[in-house]
């Protein structure tokens, strides 16, 4: 068994303890002489957390540490299991003020100490209470992998329903437009150091009384080969929707309830390919891609029409040619405090 630190100490060594005050041990009732409890008593404490940074203890017995104590730096003197200074108990009411410093040698020959001030100790009074941490630290979990959002390269979408034709150029984006792609990025595996990287695209337009958003997911494209050509519809897990809010339906959102043709995703350049984590890809990653959709009826009904709103009962028209790129600049793991590129850095 091996000592560890608590956080706030992991850098600079094995064990650690801390110091909270110990009060009413005993109640003053007793007009005898009571058994007064000794003036320091010692709790050790195991992390009950699966990874780090941990806050959750619990209290174990002694697991074989020695304890040693000194008052007011003076001779070290064995303590018990869990007691220190029995000796200095006071009898009724005594007090035996000072400094007490306790020891703890651990069976990996590791030594620790802690310091509790005791003032007018007595049997209502209490005295302190030293906490030793004991057994393994958990591991830092991995840091995650990270990725900047992408915005297309070149194209435009455009659309119309019930009056409303409008679009985005790429080239010329304003405020309330989004034609962006990010990735979602996890850890997976027995040894949390295999990355999953989920590709989505997302095409919105925000105005005051209408909005139309469109997502498409395109999974990991980080081993595509060029040329490579796939569709993504409905039929994939909903892989691709489409929404349309409108002041006529109020809260209630036009939604794709048919599988549509589904939009072609076309690979047109690629270089480098995934690589192990914390990399994620190659240093010479690139990958450049086509998405490419065009129909006039996409919208079949609404989730809601009890208000008599017609407005998705006439069929969205929805088209759009865009082409993303992507570079190893774009991913990143960053290490910090509370994550560990390897979690076994305790």
């Amino acid at each position: 068994m091996s000592a560890f630190f608590s956080s706030s100490r992991r850098a600079t060594g094995l064990v650690s303890a801390r110091i909270s005050a110990l009060c009413g041990l005993v109640l003053a009732t007793n007009l005898g002489c009571p058994d007064c409890p000794p003036p320091v008593a010692v709790v050790f404490l195991e992390a009950a957390c699966e990874t780090s940074p941990c806050s959750d203890y619990v209290s174990v017995p002694n697991p074989g540490v020695r304890l040693e104590y000194s008052k007011d730096g003076g001779e070290r003197r064995p303590c018990g299991m869990n007691t220190c200074a029995a000796e200095h108990s006071g009898g009724c009411g005594g007090s035996a003020n000072g400094r007490y410093e306790v020891f703890a040698t651990y069976d990996n020959g590791v030594e620790v100490s802690d310091t509790v001030a005791v003032r007018d100790y007595s049997c209502t009074d209490g005295g302190g209470q030293v906490e030793f941490f004991v057994g393994e630290l958990p591991p830092f979990p991995r840091c995650a992998p990270t990725a900047e959002p992408s915005t297309a390269v070149a194209g435009s979408a455009t659309w119309g329903l019930e009056g409303w034709s409008s679009g985005i150029d790429v080239q010329m984006a304003e405020d309330g437009d989004l034609v962006q792609s990010t990735i979602e990025l996890s850890l997976t595996g027995e040894g949390g150091d295999e990355v999953v990287a989920e590709e989505r695209i997302r095409i919105a337009r925000n105005e005051i009384d209408r909005a139309l958003t469109v997502n498409i997911r395109l999974g990991d494209l980080r081993d595509a080969t060029v040329g490579e050509t796939f569709v993504v519809g409905m039929a994939d897990d909903f892989a691709f929707d489409v929404s349309f809010f409108h002041e006529c339906v109020a809260e209630i959102n036009c939604l794709t309830i048919d599988d549509v043709d589904g939009v072609t995703v076309e690979v047109l350049e690629v270089e480098g390919g995934p690589a192990p984590y914390p990399a994620i890809v190659t240093d010479d990653y690139r990958i450049r891609y086509r998405l490419s959709f065009d129909r006039a009826d996409v919208v079949a009904a609404a989730a809601d029409t009890s208000d008599g709103c017609a407005t998705c009962d006439a069929p969205l028209s929805l088209a759009f040619d865009l082409t993303f790129e992507r570079t190893a600049s774009d991913f990143a793991v960053v290490e910090d405090a509370d994550c560990r590129i390897d979690p076994e850095a305790n």
